[in-house]
């Protein structure tokens, strides 16, 4: 709520904006990761640093779509740096065998790619994606991650083959924001 606020707030420029919420979304991980070494609250320390990742994805996301906060002009950059976020969460994750944390993961790439234009990029990425993804099943044995990204990749495709699909997705986004 503070980081939606905040966006409405005028007398700081965007850049004061972005890095006080990377550090908000800095802050959230540090603490996820302090909490899920005490026994009693790994969950809690878990959604910790989901909420991190979280906080991360929006910002970096805001810095090429929402007026008040943005500093960056390229829809493949802003990309890449989404999906650069979802791969450091999923490598997070298998690092300390956290499913949730690698479902979030998988989920904010594939949102990702279906907020941004469907282009041969989109397709592209996410292949590379499914096949991280089944690197990952194999080597961890995670399926819900695997069937979130099988999920994923078919509804890129569709969206890619279905221009129609597409631009009503964007609508609905238009609404969201």
């Amino acid at each position: 709520l503070g980081y939606g606020l905040m966006l409405a707030y005028e007398h700081v420029g965007p850049l004061v904006k972005i890095i006080s919420w990377f550090a908000g979304a800095a802050a959230l991980v540090v603490a996820g990761e302090y909490a899920q070494r005490k026994i009693d609250f790994k969950q809690f320390g878990l959604a910790l640093v989901g909420g991190g990742y979280s906080v991360g994805y929006f910002t970096i996301y805001a810095m090429e779509n929402i007026a008040s906060v943005k500093i960056i002009d390229s829809v493949v950059v802003d990309s890449c740096l989404l999906l650069a976020l979802a791969a450091g969460c999923m490598l997070h994750s298998m690092y300390r065998k956290a499913e949730s944390i690698a479902l979030l993961a998988s989920l904010l790439a594939f949102v990702t790619l279906s907020l941004s234009p469907v282009t041969s990029f989109t397709v592209v990425a996410s292949a590379v994606m499914v096949i991280g993804l089944a690197a990952s099943t194999i080597y961890m044995r995670w399926f819900m991650v695997y069937l979130t990204g099988v999920i994923g990749s078919y509804v890129t495709f569709v969206l890619f083959t279905q221009p129609q699909l597409a631009a009503s997705v964007s609508g609905v986004e238009g609404l969201l924001l």
